[in-house]
């Protein structure tokens, strides 16, 4: 294909399991461009180009390749490359069909719980967290009414720390009225579909979405995913999710929405059934909240001071890597923490029991 435009129709006709891409296309569009419409269809792709600049190339990552070519090449390059992409995809996919089992077990056991229901949403969203990262998540439906308004949201505060933020909060934090916030979220409609949004995008989104400029403003939020959420009913509830990072998202999330959609709707089924729940029910349950904490275990950072939203993201990490048998390199200049890191992935590893061996 020679543009952007020919390739869409050749993929549309042929749905190719795995894609090579050219960076430079005729017309205005890119291979870069076609490789967002490709992460969005989730179609893994290669980069074959002869520029090898470093803009073009910072472009070119954003978009997640499985790889990338430079020109000339070997055929046996192609070849390695394809093999390793290959590889990576497959276990990408076996990779979601384990984060679906586990999300599975851990909303069963949220629903079993005696908990009520915002903190069960909440402790949906902490499960979501190792998957989609957030500094502020919402949930709620369509808006179909002026005097009926409800949103319930959870701001990160500290490593396992979220405040609850009803529509009370909202309208104190916000100084508007009832009518009002519902005025602003009955001007947006529900994406049909799960996207996100970088810095610039969701800059450009906001200008037409006056519900969600409130939080970006409010919160200083910069980054945006939003994954719809349909139950067998034909009701849509979503989450969206914001960070103060501008590139938080990419298209990896995306798969992982999608690997993370079932269970989503069974515990959103679920939820359905609770008792006094006013996202479901529709109902003016106004009552402040004060700081809603899912911290259940001590905190495994209590030594690390801080909790901005890039020493959180490190914690997340920290988290993930723990559990896997795996060497993990650190990079910091001198002075920054890297040994408390390291510790902290110790601690938190099937290793705590065992030395923990500095060497300088």
């Amino acid at each position: 294909a020679d543009s952007v435009g020919e390739a869409l129709g050749m993929i549309a006709e042929f749905k190719p399991e795995f894609v090579l891409l050219d960076i430079y296309l005729k017309g205005k569009l890119t291979g870069i461009d076609l490789a967002q419409r490709l992460g969005q269809m989730n179609i893994p792709f290669i980069y074959i180009s002869a520029n090898s600049n470093q803009k073009v190339l910072e472009d070119a990552k954003h978009t997640n390749p499985y790889g990338f070519v430079i020109k000339p090449f070997r055929e046996k390059d192609v070849l390695v490359a394809l093999d390793i992409a290959i590889y990576r995809h497959e276990n990408q996919l076996k990779q979601g069909e384990r984060q679906n089992a586990l999300l599975q077990k851990k909303a069963a056991g949220i629903l079993a719980s005696a908990e009520s229901w915002e903190h069960k949403l909440l402790q949906m969203g902490k499960a979501l967290q190792s998957y989609i990262p957030f500094e502020f998540l919402s949930v709620g439906r369509q808006q179909t009414r002026d005097d009926s308004f409800y949103e319930l949201c959870f701001s990160r505060v500290g490593f396992d720390e979220y405040q609850l933020i009803g529509p009370a909060e909202l309208m104190v934090i916000t100084n508007l009225k009832q009518h009002e916030l519902a005025a602003l979220k009955g001007s947006e409609h529900i994406n049909p579909i799960a996207t996100w949004y970088d810095e610039n995008e969701f800059s450009q989104l906001i200008t037409s979405a006056p519900f969600k400029k409130l939080f970006a403003d409010t919160y200083g939020l910069r980054s945006h995913l939003t994954l719809p959420v349909t139950d067998g009913n034909s009701k849509t509830y979503c989450f969206n999710f914001y960070s103060r990072r501008a590139d938080a998202y990419d298209a990896v999330h995306l798969v992982q929405c999608k690997s993370l959609l079932q269970p989503l709707i069974a515990f959103m089924q679920s939820m359905q059934q609770l008792p006094n729940n006013p996202l479901f029910a529709e109902t003016g349950n106004y009552a402040v909240h004060h700081e809603f904490s899912a911290r259940e275990l001590p905190n495994p950072f209590n030594d690390i001071i801080g909790n901005s939203h890039l020493l959180l993201t490190v914690f997340d990490h920290v988290a993930q890597v723990s559990p896997s048998d795996c060497s993990v390199l650190i990079l910091g200049e001198s002075g920054t923490g890297k040994e408390k890191i390291a510790g902290r992935i110790h601690a938190l590893s099937p290793r705590k029991d065992k030395p923990f061996i500095r060497i300088n």
